[in-house]
């Protein structure tokens, strides 16, 4: 169910939590820090990346549950259009 943008998000996580629980810590913990602290800075920038498009509107948003309706409404109304000339003509037929 994960979309590719969110497949990222997850790997970018996943990679800091390896580094997190590296076993270089106890080693080198200098480095440690400096690949944690690279891994988290990945996911940050990608998070902005994509909270900023979303707000810029090239990712759409969920509609309402009023809009839904709405856009439910007018597609039955408009079915119901196409359909009702045959519906009265059978009717009369009957």
């Amino acid at each position: 169910m994960a979309t590719g943008e969110h497949e990222r998000i997850l790997a970018l996580a996943k990679s800091a939590f390896e580094a997190e629980k590296s076993g270089l810590w106890k080693i080198d913990p200098e480095t440690a820090s400096e690949i944690h602290g690279e891994r988290c800075e990945a996911l940050w920038q990608e998070l902005r990346r994509q909270v900023s498009e979303a707000g810029a509107g090239s990712i759409p948003s969920r509609p309402s549950r009023a809009e839904l309706e709405l856009q439910w409404k007018k597609e039955f109304v408009a079915k119901l259009r196409e359909r009702l000339p045959d519906l009265v003509s059978e009717a009369i037929e009957a």
